[in-house]
């Protein structure tokens, strides 16, 4: 495919989105392989449904909106429908319908990007899922309940926050393990207060805990807590107050300039509970961060905004 082509009846062979091309697909079913390549576009767009029954392999952006439906058939024989969202890959959801199974052996495999926006429902996949890329769920909510439901290895996982009453979520059927980088975006001018306490995932049960966070900071006396309840992970904002030991140091650029009102974060997983405290550095370029005793990750955020290129995260 080059140029613009819309399908709204299903297609015989194998299709190649070639960079700058854009596939609109509405209906029908595939009749063979379909790859979207890098700077290709493929839209899943209508109100009907579409059926894979060959692979589907993204390098480029799928956008899946409107009320349209997927059904994935693979038997491991005539039909071998699955998805593939390569490295460099963006899977944008903007529609709250299902990803449903025909047979038993259908699968979407994730090293992109899958974003969920727009709308604010439930998006489902009843196909397992396997996660080692990004899922960014900005609002509404993805679930999972294929068999297995989902699985993930080195993922990062991001939810944008409106307010304590309104997150991206993710529910997932089953068991879950943990692992790879909680992140968040705040939405909205929301200003997080002690006592909010934000659901990001609900399970049946769940092993493991994220090793790395990237969050927002809070203001002065305010920290983020990481807490894994039964059934769920949930974001706390608490109160530093009583942290005993203190984290100072200064950001100074290649010239030893001071680099000021910058924010500074540190964050531990592994100190019997998963903190995250962030401040701002002075006009000497200082800055102090009250914490607990134990192993923290100490960064930088915001520097490639001010003209300076990023720097690797310390530990202290």
């Amino acid at each position: 495919v080059t140029g613009v082509l819309s399908c709204g009846g299903g297609f015989a062979g194998s299709l190649l989105v070639a960079g700058g091309a854009t596939m609109s697909w509405s209906g029908g079913s595939s009749g063979g392989a379909l790859t979207v390549a890098s700077n290709g576009v493929l839209n899943f767009s209508g109100n009907s449904t579409v059926f894979l029954y060959n692979p589907l392999t993204n390098a480029g952006t799928v956008n899946w909106i409107g009320t349209v439906g997927i059904y994935v058939y693979n038997n491991n024989a005539s039909y071998s429908g699955s998805v593939q969202n390569l490295p460099g890959g963006v899977w944008n959801i903007e529609s709250d319908q299902a990803m449903n199974p025909g047979y038993s052996y259908p699968y979407f495999n994730n090293s992109g990007t899958v974003i969920k926006l727009v709308t604010t429902g439930t998006t489902t996949f009843s196909i397992p899922f396997t996660n080692s890329g990004t899922l960014d769920v900005e609002s509404g909510s993805l679930g999972f309940n294929g068999s297995p439901a989902y699985a993930q290895t080195g993922a990062t996982l991001d939810f944008g926050i409106s307010n304590s009453n309104s997150a991206g979520h993710m529910a997932i059927s089953g068991n879950v393990n943990l692992d790879g980088t909680l992140g968040i975006t705040i939405l909205n001018g929301y200003v997080p207060k002690v006592g909010d306490s934000i659901s990001l995932l609900t399970f049946g049960s769940e092993a493991g805990s994220f090793q790395n966070l990237n969050l927002a900071p809070l203001g002065i006396g305010k920290v983020w807590q990481v807490v894994y309840a039964a059934g769920a992970v949930q974001l706390r904002v608490v109160t530093n107050a009583g942290f005993a030991y203190q984290i100072s140091g200064s950001v100074n650029d290649n010239l030893g300039h001071a680099v000021t009102n910058i924010s500074v974060v540190a964050y531990t997983t592994n100190s019997g509970a998963s903190w995250y405290v962030g401040s701002t550095t002075d006009v000497n370029g200082n800055y102090s961060l009250a914490v607990t005793n134990g192993t923290w990750s100490v960064g930088v955020q915001g520097l490639p905004a001010r003209g300076y290129n990023t720097v690797a995260t310390q530990s202290a």
